[in-house]
């Protein structure tokens, strides 16, 4: 998204408007000489131009807020917040408001429309406002809660809004515009793609809306039909460009080989043709790679027949490409060649096109270049206004050029004063304590980042001294609207505010928990005591660490001041052991937060060395909310079907693994600590290769190509670097040494494996590909990477240079990291058998060093231990080794059918296998200390996974044996295709059988407490049986389960009371008030594990790199609790199965748009029911002759007398005359 990538501009009588994302500040310029003639600030960044409205402008800012300002002078007329509280959060590194407008302010016919919010699960308003007044006309707020049914999990209001007759045009991030009605805001529609399209751009045009950025990398833009927002397929296909400029008689496309004029009407009239030879192209293309895949595969007479078809499709193709051009060329008007074309605009009948350090004007009627510029940057925006052009560029400058010429022009250049505070007594006294708070600072955190709140900041000096000597982001509260006024100026001055420090007079409440580093006051400084909460205070400062420094200097401290300092200080609520009186230049209470008590901790891929992929964090449970969102974006992350290495987090720190790239960031406010770019710095399929990084109080431990790299977790610097025990392991097969496979930490151990070497580096193919800036001969290719030279050669037709586009479409198509090895296939298995025909990865040997010093303890020698099966408990390793001689395998067998005898296992498809197709492995248990083996035994793993066999430990002694599932298998469930998968449990102690039970399971288990979650159910780790509920309707007891829509590749974790999965977005579920399933729309995660309750909160890293679906947002989100007063409970989806009758209890909420359960445990179906497949659903036949019918408001913020539930009154029906309830016959169709 790039809407807010420069200062775009409006411009009226005389005066131009531009906002800033940086400062904060809307600033009206003379727009002939360029001379600043007001400033604004606002509380947050402003992201879109300001829009003129007679004698106002108005805009918004992510500080939540509407504003209406006088034109002439920029005086306040009225604002207007559109969410229901001042809550903050922090986004892209800025305190924003949680539900930030960043839309445009669109007016038209007397009202002033808008959209606020980013997370459909925090609530988007959609609204209109009376310009004149502020005052509401109407206002949407619950089109977040219908994110069940909306695609992609809802809308993101972000970009400039459209409108038509009948509809207001909402963009929605990188997914596409939505519709609302103009009159009452109700939602009409959601526009679909039908594909990979999306992005903030968007255009109306004679009844047709035309919105997208790009499919696949590759421009593109789709016509939808303006009333009813159905698709008409691509716009302009045949000259896909990355901006339009429509008149009646001619569309003008901006693309990456220049201008072109397009007749429109001649282009119509070809529009059958054009559908035809696009179609025709498709199908071709598609079978050419098919046959040039073949083709590749055999020899002799086959492959001539197939090189014949290869050579006759080609000629086909080549003839619609004729025919093609010579169509092309009736409906061209005239075209303009020009490389680095950025944005277009028409004014008159010039055409202004932008570029990367230039602009051109061209004849409208003859596309004959009339005038060009040069500039530094890159035209982001082009504004025409009283004979002007305005282009805003990404360096954030305006250029403005008009009619008459000058050989002179006016440049103003923002001065900043290195000194805006005048000098005075004080000086020596902030200078002496930002020093003294940096350096402790620094000597506690190794660095200076983070974020700081000052409390009574006065006019920012101490901010301002701070921020010189630091990389701080400073946040500042200040009560005296004039010092903070004060502050803003001579902070911009210095060219500070917004980017480095804020000053505002925000309530302290209203920040976001754990979020300040270092806390300091220049209130008590100078007053020895401050009006701020000290409970609040202690809230907002981070555990694990945080610093609070308040005093005062000598010259101004007394015995008074200390004392009340002191029972202030005590209030806060933080141990007595966190705080310390330092009586040295004056006083001073340095209090250091600690850890977070009852927080957890996520250690390795799995969350620990049990591998249960659950925490047993008891501060990450719902309601849940917003903490920050930011970086890590996809720019450096992995593509999302490598199933690459999932974060984790330890001490109030989260570590992500890029594309050979290690970064740590603070888990509370999204600071980026440090960052590692390590060539061989990358895992990817871990569903059957396993993690590479451990993380404990020693370090993280990166298991890197043959090595392991320790890294200080304060800084990221290199503290060691292990080789794997190279005197007991021989060399692989073909004299290259082995990988480092499994890594585990655990105290004063690590552990690993000796992985078998892969076939080539991340991205091998690329820096094959690419020499010398070209790309090279395919002939030239490696015979490895042959098999791919078809789909290179499709490849290289689209991206005739390797340029930004190519690559980010070769990550798109995974081509960096499938050809590292020849990984098991990446789709599901239809029988047990099928499972062990995978290519396993697996070591030889496992061993134990010293984690400090890297001194071997023991090795053990094997065979085949593959890199997922590995899991420790109580100080026992376990693992398998598939090297199982007959006679163990006919031992495992005869076990099998005594555990059948005892019923402690269950027969399944896997009784109709040959003994060849039997999967037995020997399971090894062994002290971790000392490498003695406790015991083995061979066992019989047949439908437990095959070469996706993975384990984890119970702390009650089990050992639980399951598959790495994982993939578009919902359908193969349905049809009860899955049902030999199989969980087998052993005595952790004998490695016995306790229980083996094929489950029918979706995904790799998880366990958590005493439960195992075998997706979508879950059964008693110790017994395997089915766990049960009460039916809320029908008081019957029925399986528990959960549901995950979409086809949702990934696997799920756990905190001790919540469970979290990439649903079709992402989901959350409660599993103590079994609520239902939450949905945390408009985003989702990547293709394996990515969800991380650790450290008191929930961290969800981007991994959807690569994806080309058109989610609005791709974002790093931290969500953690928040007490029902900040956060009220969200909608849910409740999910059960059997029959609704006989009625114990029914209880249903109209016009609600989900499901809720209220104190008493009771759930509230929301009716009409949501528009999806997989709910509780019931039709109650209702009449409703007259009235608007159901209706539903936002009741977060909303208090009622007499209830705590709010929610039951928000929404209801008009009208209703009756309905029809069935209690005790079979109305539903149930048999």
């Amino acid at each position: 998204m790039h809407f807010d990538s420069a200062f775009h501009a409006t411009s009226s009588d005389g005066l131009m408007f531009y906002g800033s994302a940086v400062d904060h500040r809307v600033t009206a310029l003379d727009a002939k000489t360029g001379e600043t003639r007001w400033d604004f600030f606002a509380e947050g960044p402003v992201r879109t131009a300001p829009s003129v409205w007679r004698d106002r402008i108005l805009f918004g800012s992510d500080d939540g807020y509407v504003y209406c300002l006088y034109a002439a002078d920029g005086r306040l007329v009225w604002k207007y917040r559109a969410g229901p509280a001042a809550d903050k959060v922090i986004g892209n590194g800025q305190m924003i408001s949680l539900w930030p407008v960043r839309s445009d302010i669109l007016v038209e016919d007397e009202a002033a429309y808008f959209a606020a919010g980013v997370f459909p699960y925090e609530g988007i308003t959609i609204c209109a406002l009376n310009p004149a007044d502020g005052s509401v006309i109407w206002k949407n707020d619950t089109t977040g809660d219908h994110a069940f049914e909306l695609q992609y999990g809802g809308i993101s209001p972000q970009g400039y809004l459209l409108a038509s007759s009948e509809h207001l045009y909402v963009p929605s991030g990188r997914a596409m515009p939505a519709a609302f009605d103009k009159i009452n805001g109700a939602l009409q529609y959601y526009l679909s793609p039908g594909g990979k399209v999306g992005g903030t751009w968007a255009l109306l045009t004679e009844g047709e809306l035309i919105a997208g950025v790009d499919r696949s990398s590759v421009p593109a833009k789709v016509a939808y039909d303006e009333k009813t927002g159905k698709s008409k397929g691509d716009a302009y296909a045949w000259f896909p460009g990355n901006d339009l400029v429509i008149t009646p008689t001619h569309t003008y496309s901006l693309t990456d080989q220049g201008v072109f004029a397009i007749d429109r009407r001649a282009y119509a009239s070809y529009s059958d043709q054009i559908n035809r030879i696009t179609g025709a192209k498709q199908k071709l293309s598609t079978l050419l790679l098919d046959l040039r895949r073949k083709a590749i595969a055999v020899t002799g007479d086959d492959k001539k027949i197939l090189q014949q078809q290869v050579d006759e499709t080609t000629q086909k193709l080549n003839d619609l490409a004729l025919e093609e051009k010579n169509l092309k060329g009736q409906t061209l008007h005239w075209f303009y060649p020009k490389k680095d074309l950025t944005t277009l605009v028409l004014a008159g009948d010039t055409i202004v096109a932008g570029g990367k350090g230039f602009a051109v004007a061209l004849d409208g009627q003859t596309g004959k270049e009339t005038w060009t510029t040069l500039f530094a940057g890159k035209a982001m925006g082009l504004t025409v206004s009283d004979g002007r052009l305005i282009i805003s560029t990404d360096l954030g400058t305006l250029y403005a050029f008009g009619t008459s010429s000058t050989q002179r022009p006016a440049v103003h250049e923002m001065t900043e004063n290195p000194s805006p505070y005048p000098a005075g007594a004080m000086d020596e006294m902030y200078d002496e304590v930002a020093k003294r708070v940096l350096q402790d600072y620094l000597k506690e955190k190794g660095s200076t980042k983070g974020y700081c709140l000052v409390l009574g900041a006065g006019e920012g000096r101490l901010a301002y001294e701070l921020a010189r000597r630091s990389e701080l982001q400073i946040i500042g509260l200040e009560s005296n609207k004039n010092k903070a006024a004060e502050a803003k100026k001579r902070l911009q001055a210095a060219g500070l505010y917004g980017s480095r420090v804020l000053v505002e007079t925000w309530d302290l409440y209203d920040l976001p928990d754990y979020f300040a580093n270092l806390v300091v006051s220049e209130e008590i400084l100078f007053q020895g005591i401050t009006d701020e909460s000290p409970q609040e205070m202690y809230r907002v400062l981070a555990p694990y660490g945080g610093i609070a420094w308040l005093g005062q200097s000598a010259d101004r401290s007394a015995a008074a001041g200390q004392k009340a300092l002191l029972q202030w200080v005590q209030r806060s609520g933080a141990p007595a052991s966190e705080i310390t009186l330092i009586e040295q230049d004056g006083y001073w209470f340095k209090m250091k937060r600690g850890p977070l008590a009852g927080a957890g901790q996520w250690t390795s891929l799995y969350g620990n060395p049990q591998n249960t992929s659950s925490s047993d964090d008891q501060w990450v449970k719902t309601p849940l909310g917003v903490l920050w969102f930011g970086e890590p974006g996809s720019e450096e992350m992995v593509d999302r079907h490598a199933r690459a290495a999932g974060p984790i987090a330890f001490d109030g720190k989260l570590f992500v693994q890029g594309e050979e790239v290690l970064m740590a960031y603070d888990a509370y406010n999204g600071t980026k600590l440090w960052e590692r770019k390590i060539d061989g710095a990358v895992r990817v399929r871990v569903d059957v290769d396993g993690g590479n990084l451990s993380v404990g109080s020693n370090g993280l431990y990166a298991a890197i190509n043959d090595k392991v790299h320790r890294l200080d977790l304060t800084s990221g610097h290199t503290l060691n670097e292990f080789d794997l025990p190279a005197y007991e392991v021989p060399a692989s097969p073909d004299g290259t040494a082995r990988r480092w496979g499994y890594v585990m930490n655990v105290g004063d151990t690590l552990l690993g494996t000796t992985a078998m070497p892969q076939k080539s580096p991340y991205a091998a193919l690329w820096t094959t590909m690419v020499q010398d800036g070209k790309w090279v001969n395919l002939n030239e290719l490696p015979a490895d990477f042959q098999p791919y030279a078809p789909v290179l050669t499709s490849f290289l037709e689209r991206f005739p240079e390797p340029n930004e586009d190519a690559w980010n479409a070769f990550q798109q198509a995974g081509l960096f990291w499938r050809l590292m090895d020849q990984f098991p296939k990446w789709g599901s298995e239809r029988d047990p058998s099928a499972s062990l025909e995978q290519r396993m990865q697996y070591g030889d040997s496992i061993f134990a060093l010293d984690a400090l010093t890297g001194r071997p303890k023991w090795v053990y020698r094997g065979k085949e231990i593959t890199n997922i099966s590995p899991t420790l408990g109580d100080g026992v390793l376990f693992f398998t080794d598939n090297n199982a001689t007959e006679a163990q395998k006919q031992q495992a067998w005869t076990d099998r059918q005594e555990a059948i005898r005892h019923g402690v296992y269950e027969p399944g498809e896997e009784a109709n296998l040959t003994p060849a197709q039997m999967d037995v492995r020997i399971v090894v248990a062994m002290d971790m200390q000392s490498g003695e083996v406790r015991w083995q035994r061979p066992v019989d793993f047949t439908g437990c996974g095959g070469y996706r066999l993975g384990s984890a430990y119970h702390k009650d002694g089990y050992l639980v044996f399951f598959g790495h599932f994982s993939n578009h298998d919902r359908a193969m469930f349905d049809q009860n295709q899955l049902m030999w998968r199989r969980i087998t449990t052993l005595n952790a102690a004998s490695g016995d059988i306790i229980w083996s039970r094929p489950l029918n399971y979706l995904r790799r288990p998880l366990i958590v407490g005493d439960n195992l979650i075998v997706e979508p159910r879950a059964c008693d780790v110790a017994t395997g049986k089915i766990k049960m509920r009460e039916h809320p309707i029908t008081g019957e007891i029925v399986p528990w389960e959960f549901y995950r829509p979409g086809h949702s590749c990934s696997v799920t974790s756990a905190a001790a009371d919540c469970i979290f999965y990439r649903s079709y977005n992402n989901a959350f579920y409660d599993l103590v008030e079994d609520r239902g399933m939450s949905y945390f729309g408009g985003i989702r995660t990547g293709c394996w594990l990515n969800f991380v309750p650790a450290n008191g909160v929930l961290m969800i890293p981007e991994s959807s790199s690569g994806c080309t679906c058109s989610f609005p947002l791709r974002c790093t989100v931290v969500l953690k609790h928040k007490a029902e007063e900040r956060r009220p409970r969200d909608w849910t989806v409740f999910i059960t199965h059997g029959p609704m009758t006989p009625v114990q209890r029914f209880a249903v909420n109209f016009g609600a748009p989900g499901d809720m359960k209220d104190n008493e445990g009771r759930m509230w179906f929301g009716y009409p029911r949501p528009k999806v497949a997989y709910t509780v659903k019931f039709d109650l036949n209702e009449t409703i002759p007259s009235g608007p019918g159901f209706y539903t408001h936002d009741f977060k913020g909303k208090t009622i007398e007499g209830t705590d539930a709010p929610w039951l009154f928000t929404s209801g029906c008009v009208g209703l005359r009756k309905f029809e309830l069935p209690l005790i016959d079979e109305t539903w169709g149930e048999k």
